[in-house]
């Protein structure tokens, strides 16, 4: 048993600190399956998660713990972080890359969130400029998802992704398939929530404006409630969530264990665009929350029925697509809990931490998040990165992981 900060710092000595070089992994993506080596969307996603990662621990390490050592070296990676994510963006062209295509940049805007928020001052601003460098990335991708929202016309469709939120059409009425992954919208209005919770309450208005307040409070709103809509009974035994994503072959119509995990994760946040509670540690009455709770309640059904998560489950009769056990890809929703107070994070960590002794991963000795974290967290990053979330996740609520 050990509290975020503790994980995450276990986590960031053995993958990040001094030579171990994770982020330098992030310079070329190997296909699992093929052996290929490419540049993909996937650099875009994953740095920003690291940042965000980094971000919260070196703030923690800095305000809340007094960590000297580890409050420099996480600093001294995050600075580096954002030096190759902002290099990976001009190399690519930002302009050029369609948001929705895939999640790098809504991860990207939270990211630079996090770091004007937690991290700005005490960024390098002589030798590189780190801060124009988050300050440009910020503004970029903000406008950026803003102008795919509102006026690119959704692939097989002659709407846009606003006019298909706003009327709350999600699937294709002959082929019954999704129009879009439900994750890419959902992660556009959790950078929304962050901002306006963030950003423009806490740090640009000391605390003293309300939700309302907030240029774009009815974009979160009606993502959120699209997202919301979306719900239904799997199997009457409980509501998994909102098909988040899955194969190409089969346009998404999935139940992905590591997609709706970031759903359920995004609607969490887009609380906070609703409801500004004192603390980001501190429960969130929203009603985004309690879906995020009840799309918790849905995995930990289904997964009663096999002792597993599986990655896919086909969503209109429940085949399965897929073997395995994917549930430590959940290690993300655990933003919709409040420390000491609720049910799903122990039991998360019992299922994870009863895998790993199944599988062999990791020494019995460490909490399941950190085990997880030796699966692939030099490869795809699928576990790592997730696992990652979480701890990033449970140091803003003050979450202590049982075992």
């Amino acid at each position: 048993m050990a509290t975020a900060y503790q994980n995450a710092r276990d986590v960031f000595n053995t993958y990040f600190a001094g030579s171990k070089g994770h982020l330098d992994t992030m310079d070329d993506y190997e296909n699992p399956d093929t052996g290929e080596v490419y540049h993909d969307g996937a650099h875009f996603m994953r740095l920003a998660l690291d940042i965000q990662f980094l971000s919260v621990l070196e703030y923690f390490a800095c305000h809340i713990t007094g960590e000297n050592q580890t409050f420099k070296e996480a600093g001294e990676k995050l600075n580096e972080a954002i030096e190759k994510l902002h290099l990976k963006w001009r190399e690519e062209g930002m302009d050029t890359v369609r948001p929705f295509d895939a999640p790098g940049m809504s991860l990207t805007l939270q990211a630079m969130i996090y770091a004007k928020r937690y991290n700005y001052k005490r960024l390098k601003s002589v030798d590189s400029p780190v801060q124009t460098m988050v300050d440009e990335l910020y503004h970029r991708s903000k406008e950026n998802l803003e102008d795919e929202y509102l006026h690119s016309i959704v692939q097989d469709s002659t709407r846009t992704f606003r006019q298909h939120v706003l009327d709350q059409e999600y699937r294709e009425p002959s082929t019954y398939t999704p129009y879009f992954s439900t994750n890419i919208v959902a992660l556009y209005g959790a950078s929304l929530a962050l901002d306006s919770y963030l950003i423009t309450h806490q740090q640009n208005n000391d605390k003293s404006s309300a939700p309302a307040d907030y240029p774009l409070y009815g974009r979160i709103e009606e993502i959120g409630y699209y997202i919301k809509a979306m719900n239904y009974n799997h199997q009457v035994e409980g509501r998994e969530g909102k098909v988040g994503g899955g194969e190409s072959s089969s346009r998404r119509n999935e139940i992905h264990a590591g997609y709706n995990s970031w759903v359920a994760w995004s609607i969490a946040q887009m609380a906070f665009g609703l409801v500004y509670p004192p603390s980001i540690a501190d429960d969130n009455d929203s009603v985004f929350f309690s879906e995020s709770r009840e799309m918790q309640d849905g995995f930990t059904a289904t997964y009663y029925r096999s002792n597993k998560t599986v990655p896919f489950i086909y969503d209109r009769n429940g085949t399965i697509m897929d073997g395995g056990n994917a549930v430590g890809y959940l290690y993300p929703m655990v933003f919709a809990e409040t420390a000491g107070s609720d049910s799903f994070l122990p039991w998360l960590d019992e299922a994870v931490y009863a895998y790993c002794e199944r599988e062999q991963i990791g020494s019995p000795f460490k909490d399941a998040i950190v085990r997880i974290c030796e699966i692939d967290h030099d490869t795809t990053g699928s576990f790592f990165h997730r696992a990652l979330t979480g701890l990033t996740m449970g140091m803003l609520r003050g979450l202590t992981f049982s075992c």
